[in-house]
């Protein structure tokens, strides 16, 4: 079976830019795993705190305690997104910011 050209290629596996820039986003969250906080700020908890691997034991309380604060812990990568999200009322990810500032008011989340 003879090589196929580059046209024939092109032409037989068409691939949209939307794919291309997919597939290096998927990429680049694999090369990239840290993940960064874009919750409110917390005593203890800063926003924009950055993880390499696992959660650290203080970061795990205050997980315990309110549950959305992991989900405000997202890839670097989709950081600018989630914030954007943030800020429109009725999305998830502005819910789990108002469940975390209601926490702080009670002010569980403040270590000492």
């Amino acid at each position: 079976m003879a090589n196929p050209t580059m046209k024939e290629v092109a032409t037989a596996n068409p691939v949209t830019a939307a794919q291309v820039s997919t597939a290096i986003g998927q990429h680049m969250k694999s090369v990239i795993p840290q993940k960064i906080y874009v919750g409110p700020n917390i005593l203890g908890l800063p926003t924009y705190t950055v993880m390499e691997k696992e959660f650290t034991g203080h970061i795990k309380g205050f997980i315990s305690e309110c549950p959305a604060i992991k989900k405000l812990f997202v890839p670097i990568l989709d950081m600018a997104a989630t914030e954007n999200r943030i800020k429109k009322k009725g999305t998830l990810e502005n819910h789990h910011f108002q469940t975390i500032l209601a926490f702080k008011a009670t002010g569980k989340g403040e270590q000492k």
